[in-house]
């Protein structure tokens, strides 16, 4: 019958078969869910992986809750996810452990001292000396999740981003210098990020691990490469479209996916969450700087909107769009088609229509519907256009935003 679960599960259960079969002898792999999910992921784990080589239950405490008082008043707050870790021979394993360094108001009033001067203190009846540290339990409360922490730099704005800290652990407990982490369902690279910049939890480096990462989204490919690892050399990237003509190809196929790459190849702007019924708003930015004005003084919004065509676009899509601006729905538009397009006397007319705007205190003036095509951001070729903010954070935007 019908059954989301049990659909996920048959889902998981052929691709974990595979997980198990490419991981070596001392691998590991960790598995993170909700607890909805995790009973199920378990039994299926056992399964493919054998009961024997369960090894622990992670609880990962995501930070304070945030959900509001109608909800609490409702039920107990959902404030940890799980992550199981299973091994692939308990026998033949890898696992560093890693110890945390005491708080020193903590070691003030539990410290002693031996006969060789050396500082410990009791715990259990039995001496435990500073230098080992807090050995880290399977409940992570020391690391916040993304959305916990929305302002933080690296924060990309995708919605099941993990914590670099969180990968990092994970990654230097399973792993050796050198030796190769896979995550298959890498969504905006997290795991790739940690695994080339590694760093102990107080932000000593580490040496590097190498990676490969899959995902089935090309959009969440491209962000990778072009956001989170824009610094590695000699990258290989298998499935991300590279000229027009692949790129008309992945329309075929994944219209949104075409949509969605098209956007964020404009600097500041991000993808509409809304595939349909989205008024044709494919995309939206912010502007950086408060106070934007129309060329005659009129203050602005300050939105920024793009909508994406494959086609030459017709003439009254161009006159809604532009009808849009005037309305005061954003203070400009960006529209974006496959093939660059020589204005007709219609897109000049409504580009004239609309008119300009500038910058409160600034002198450069900018148009406020603007044509732009993929055949010339191929041709390293951006429009003219002010400065937005980071689309996630409101802050101004990491140097990693910006086009090569």
């Amino acid at each position: 019958g019908e059954c989301g679960m049990l659909a996920y599960v048959t889902y998981m259960a052929e691709r974990l078969y595979y997980m198990h079969k490419v991981l070596k002898d001392t691998g590991s792999i960790y598995l993170h869910c909700d607890p909805t999910a995790s009973y199920y992921l378990r039994l299926v784990l056992n399964a493919v992986f054998g009961a024997d080589n369960y090894r622990n239950e992670i609880v990962w405490r995501m930070g304070d809750a945030v959900s509001g008082y109608k909800a609490q008043a409702q039920n107990w707050i959902r404030n940890h996810d799980v992550i199981l870790y299973y091994l692939k021979d308990a026998k033949n394993k890898t696992f560093n452990k890693e110890y945390l360094q005491h708080r020193e108001d903590w070691i003030a009033k539990h410290k002693l001292t031996d006969e060789k001067g050396d500082k410990y203190y009791v715990l259990a009846g039995r001496r435990r000396y500073l230098t080992e540290g807090k050995a880290v339990s399977n409940v992570w409360t020391d690391i916040n999740s993304m959305q916990n922490q929305p302002m933080a730099k690296e924060n990309l704005g995708y919605p099941t981003q993990k914590p670099l800290k969180l990968l990092r652990r994970i990654i230097a407990a399973s792993s050796n210098p050198g030796d190769l982490v896979l995550d298959p369902f890498c969504g905006c690279g997290t795991a790739a990020h940690a695994s080339f910049d590694m760093r102990d939890f107080h932000g000593n480096k580490l040496p590097r691990r190498k990676f490969i990462g899959i995902d089935i989204s090309p959009y969440a490919i491209n962000q990778v490469c072009k956001r989170r690892l824009k610094s590695v050399r000699g990258l290989t990237v298998h499935g991300i479209p590279g000229d027009v003509e692949s790129l008309a190809q992945l329309y075929k196929k994944k219209p949104f996916e075409f949509e969605k790459i098209a956007v964020t190849s404009l600097p500041g702007f991000a993808p509409n969450d809304k595939q349909t019924g989205d008024g044709g708003v494919d995309g939206w930015a912010k502007l950086l700087h408060k106070n934007p004005l129309s060329a005659n003084g009129e203050k602005l919004p300050l939105d920024c909107i793009a909508q994406v065509k494959m086609g030459t676009p017709s003439v009254d899509s161009i006159r809604a769009f532009a009808a849009k601006l005037l309305g005061g729905s954003a203070a400009l538009g960006v529209f974006i088609t496959l093939h660059k397009q020589n204005l007709t006397p219609t897109m000049r007319d409504e580009i004239n229509r609309v008119g300009k705007m500038k910058l409160e205190g600034g002198a450069a003036q900018y148009d406020r519907l603007v044509f732009w095509s993929m055949e010339e951001y191929y041709a390293d070729q951006l429009p003219r256009l002010p400065p937005f903010a980071d689309p996630y954070t409101g802050k101004a935007m990491h140097s990693s935003l910006h086009a090569d």
